[in-house]
């Protein structure tokens, strides 16, 4: 449990010194050192609606922000730093393709278990029972979709030995709904 003094500092820091308004970006630079008071600013960040990158590892941040975080928020997710085994200069001039094309445009989770195995077909796989993907650049408008790129690339995780929890519950488990 946080410190309530820290807490308080936190909410200081961000709702009077910063004044974090919904929609603006702050980044954070942190030392380990300092991770108590670190995740309360970000999560007091995240409550104000701000777009928070961190630019090193928080114990606990990423729980605070899907537990916390609204539409905007989750659609503001950007790729800042990418690495390949293979391709690297391509991928990152993909990723350079516009201003949209580091977000995330889409996520799903794969629900048709008639499937039997990868086609190698996105259209296909991406519904594949016991999967999920997410997609960057471009959103479809026609489901809510707010970014707009020229880049739509689906990356596809089989979920066999994966969690998924919404609002601290099990909700997915090994590629099967939990509720």
């Amino acid at each position: 449990m946080t410190d309530p003094r820290v807490q308080k500092l936190a909410q200081v820091l961000v709702n009077y010194s910063l004044s974090l308004q919904p929609g603006e970006d702050f980044t954070m630079s942190t030392t380990p050192l300092a991770d108590e008071l670190s995740l309360a600013v970000y999560e007091e960040a995240i409550k104000a609606g701000a777009n928070v990158l961190v630019q090193n590892q928080l114990p606990g941040f990423e729980e605070i922000f899907y537990k916390l975080g609204n539409g905007d928020q989750i659609q503001y997710i950007k790729i800042v730093k990418e690495k390949a085994a293979k391709g690297e200069d391509f991928l990152t001039a993909l990723l350079n393709t516009d201003p949209g094309s580091r977000y995330l445009g889409e996520w799903g989770i794969g629900t048709n278990y008639q499937i039997p195995r990868f086609t190698k077909n996105m259209l296909f796989d991406e519904k594949l029972g016991g999967t999920i993907h997410l997609a960057v650049g471009g959103a479809f408008p026609e489901v809510g979709g707010k970014n707009e790129s020229g880049v739509h690339w689906d990356m596809l995780c089989d979920m066999a030995e994966g969690e998924i929890h919404v609002d601290g519950e099990l909700f997915y488990k090994d590629g099967k709904f939990a509720v």
